[in-house]
C-alpha cells in the first residue's frame, strides 16, 4: 500500500472506530478505493467487513461530522461485501434555494428532479415510467409534482390532473396544457378514456411487432403523445371512510384502471404521478403500489416514509426544517428546483402545446 493510500485508510479507521461503526469483533470497514471529480465530489468504495448497510445508514451524521464530508448516497457495490459512499468534502447546504431553467429540460423521456451533491438528479420514465411522492405539509411535495407536471407539458405530453382542491396550487396558466378532473365522475370517465387507448395501442403495437411508443413514434408518421395521469392527493381517490356502498364501488373502479396503468402503461407511453402527505396504509393499495418503481419523499414522519419508500430515510435522512428537500428509491437525497408557473410558456412560443381533449 502507498503511503497515502495508508494514511487514507487509516483517517477512515480512526474515524469509524470513533463513531462504533464496527463489527461483533471491533473491526471497523477497510478502505478499497477512492474517486474524485473536479467538483469535490467523491466515490469511496469499502470493504464492509460484515456492517449491515442499515448500520452504515444509521451512522451517517456520525460519519459526516467525524470526517468533514456530505453524504448523498449509502449503497451495496458491485460485491455484497462491498460499500460505496457518494458524497463531497465539506458541508453540502440543502437549505439554499437552487431555480429551475428551461435549458434543464432533456429531449428524450427523462424527468429532471433537482441536484446533489455535484450531479443533477432525474427519473427516466422508459425505466421508471410512474412516480410516487410523499411528502408532509409544508416539506414542498406540491412543488415538485408541478416541477415534473411542467416538464410533461413542455415535452407535449397529454397531461390530466385530478385535483379536488378547487386548484388551489394551479394558476389559470395551467388551464391552458393540461386538463383537471376535479370530481370522482370525471376521474372514472378520464380514466375509461385512458384505459381504452392503453388497449388499442396494446392491440397496434401487438399487429405490427413494436414493442414500445419510441419504436412506433420512429417508424410511423402520425406519432403518439405520451399522456399522464397526476394526483397531488391520492388518499383524496383511496379512501372511503365515510362512504356509502354505491361511493366505495367508484372509489373500486378507479382502484382497478389505476392498476391496470400501473401493471400495463409503460410500454405505450402512459405514466402515473401520485402523490400523498397522508401517513395511511389504505392510502395506495398493493396492486398499485408495486407496480411503481419511482418513489420520492420529503420531510415525514416515519410511517409515512415507510408508506413511500418501504424504509425511513425520509424520516432520518432529510432535516426537519428543510423544505424542498427529499430522498429516492436509491437512497439519494437532493433539493428540488424551484420554479414560477411562467416557465410553463416562453416568450418564442417554442414550447406548451395548447391543451385539445385526447380522447
Amino acid at each position: 500500500m502507498k503511503w497515502s493510500e495508508w494514511f487514507i485508510d487509516e483517517k477512515y479507521s480512526k474515524a469509524f472506530q470513533m463513531v462504533g461503526l464496527v463489527n461483533k469483533v471491533r473491526e471497523e470497514p477497510i478502505y478499497l478505493e477512492q474517486k474524485m471529480t473536479d467538483n469535490n465530489f467523491f466515490i469511496i468504495r469499502f470493504n464492509s467487513v460484515g456492517i449491515g448497510i442499515e448500520k452504515w445508514k444509521d451512522k451517517k451524521q456520525e460519519i459526516e461530522s467525524a470526517l468533514d464530508i456530505s453524504i448523498s448516497k449509502i449503497k451495496i457495490g458491485n460485491k455484497n461485501t462491498e460499500i460505496i459512499i457518494e458524497g463531497m468534502k465539506g458541508k453540502f447546504d440543502y437549505s439554499m434555494p437552487i431555480y429551475w431553467e428551461n435549458s434543464y429540460l432533456t429531449p428524450r423521456n427523462s424527468l429532471i428532479l433537482g441536484e446533489s451533491m455535484g450531479k443533477q438528479i432525474s427519473v427516466d420514465l422508459d425505466v421508471y415510467p410512474h412516480i410516487l411522492l410523499g411528502g408532509s405539509t409544508g416539506s414542498g411535495k406540491t412543488n415538485l409534482l408541478k416541477l415534473l407536471l411542467m416538464q410533461c407539458i413542455k415535452k407535449d405530453y397529454a397531461v390530466y390532473i385530478a385535483d379536488f382542491k378547487g386548484k388551489v396550487d394551479f394558476s389559470y396558466k395551467w388551464d391552458k396544457y393540461c386538463h383537471f378532473v376535479t370530481t370522482i365522475e370525471d376521474v372514472i370517465s378520464n380514466l375509461d378514456g385512458i384505459c381504452k387507448e392503453l388497449l388499442d395501442r396494446q392491440i397496434i403495437f401487438g399487429s405490427k411487432g413494436y414493442k414500445d411508443i419510441d419504436i412506433y413514434n420512429e417508424r410511423e408518421e402520425n406519432k403518439l403523445q405520451h399522456i399522464v395521469f397526476a394526483c397531488d392527493e391520492v388518499a383524496e381517490l383511496m379512501d372511503t371512510t365515510g362512504y356509502n356502498k354505491e361511493e366505495k364501488n367508484k372509489i373500486a373502479i378507479i382502484q382497478r384502471k389505476l392498476s391496470m396503468i400501473a401493471r400495463l402503461g409503460r410500454a405505450f407511453g402512459i405514466h402515473l404521478l401520485l402523490a400523498t402527505q397522508r401517513p395511511s396504509v389504505d392510502v395506495i393499495n398493493g396492486a398499485i403500489k408495486n407496480n411503481i418503481s419511482a418513489r420520492i419523499c420529503g420531510r415525514a414522519e416515519k410511517t409515512l416514509s415507510q408508506i413511500i419508500l418501504d424504509n425511513i430515510d425520509a424520516s432520518d435522512m432529510i432535516d426537519t426544517d428543510i423544505q424542498g428537500m427529499f430522498v429516492n428509491q436509491d437512497g439519494e437525497v437532493f433539493k428540488a428546483y424551484l420554479f414560477n408557473d411562467d416557465c410553463l410558456e416562453r416568450s418564442d412560443g417554442s414550447y406548451g402545446k395548447e391543451y385539445s381533449p385526447y380522447f
